[in-house]
């Protein structure tokens, strides 16, 4: 069988910082990640080194057409092991063999979201309602098939099962965008990023955290930006920052996602946002991840375009204020 990604585990020295790029250059299927918090007590934060995982990011950047390498670099906080999300996940060295379950689920919240907007047209708090409600239901009748059939491979194979991470998590096919599915149940004009969505981005979170199976790794709503075409096309229209971006995650957002930036960005700005997503997972407690792609010879407000890449759509560079 062959491997389409593999994740080497997070850095957590400088010397290990310095080899990743050299790592991701050599091998396109290798993930890494760098700890934010792995020199920091629960108190301090250090600079110094959201500085070097800045280089780090920068130098992935500059090693990689269009900047497309950092698809499989984050930095991150809190995130344990077992997570089965890339490219933060990694597995304890000293811990039996086990296995994860991530979803690509943002079908299942557009047809969801879509038919409580056809029944409830007319009256706006039984849609959203109803939308939440039907989006909980399916995402546990789906969840526990996917446990059934994960607790038998693990009686089978020896292995441990660690759990499902339920996040809701789009598809850049048609009726897979998360952010289109939100817009349809909520309506009126309502275009996510304006007022309301942070309101609709914790009632996701409640439908995701009430899944009835072992559950592992964010479980939140995933805001990729490179990965939702509704998301690319708000961010494309002024309608979202970078800030309100990782404002979300107050609420049980995941962090900032494939979020492309300015090639011009200095690793002091990067390191100012590496900076705020460690302290609100610090301040939180919840695992929060960072993957910015600094596109080289774009600037904020061009398209950054990835044609090589399937997983990832256009969108907007962000400016990094």
């Amino acid at each position: 069988q062959s491997v389409m990604f593999c994740s080497i585990g997070a850095a957590r020295s400088e010397l290990g910082l310095s080899k990743i790029p050299t790592i991701l250059n050599r091998s396109p299927v290798i993930n890494s990640s760098c700890d934010l918090l792995a020199t920091s007590d629960a108190s301090r934060a250090d600079f110094g080194w959201y500085r070097a995982a800045a280089e780090c990011c920068l130098q992935i950047s500059q090693n990689s057409p269009g900047g497309a390498a950092n698809f499989r670099f984050c930095a991150s906080a809190n995130i344990a092991p077992g997570v089965p999300f890339f490219p933060a996940a990694y597995h304890a060295s000293s811990a039996p063999a086990a296995f994860a379950i991530a979803l690509e689920n943002g079908g299942v919240a557009y047809s969801a979201f879509c038919s409580a907007a056809i029944e409830h047209a007319e009256k706006r708090t039984e849609r959203v309602e109803q939308g939440l409600k039907r989006l909980g239901s399916e995402l546990q009748r789906a969840c526990i098939d996917i446990e059934a059939d994960c607790l038998a491979a693990a009686e089978e194979s020896g292995m441990t099962y660690l759990g499902i991470d339920t996040s809701l998590n789009p598809a850049l096919a048609d009726g897979g965008s998360i952010v289109q599915a939100c817009e349809e149940l909520i309506g009126g004009g309502y275009k996510f990023g304006g007022a309301e969505t942070m309101a609709l981005v914790e009632g996701l979170t409640r439908a995701v955290k009430g899944v009835q199976v072992r559950q592992t790794g964010y479980c939140g709503l995933m805001l990729p930006v490179l990965e939702d075409r509704g998301l690319a096309k708000r961010v494309t229209d002024g309608s979202l920052s970078i800030g309100s971006l990782l404002g979300f995650s107050s609420v049980c957002g995941v962090g900032l996602d494939t979020v492309p930036i300015a090639g011009d960005a200095s690793g002091e700005a990067i390191a100012r946002v590496y900076a705020d997503v460690a302290a609100m997972a610090r301040r939180l407690n919840k695992p929060l991840s960072c993957r910015l792609f600094p596109v080289p010879g774009v600037a904020a407000g061009q398209l950054a375009d990835f044609p090589d890449n399937p997983y990832l759509c256009a969108s907007s560079a962000l400016p990094v204020l």
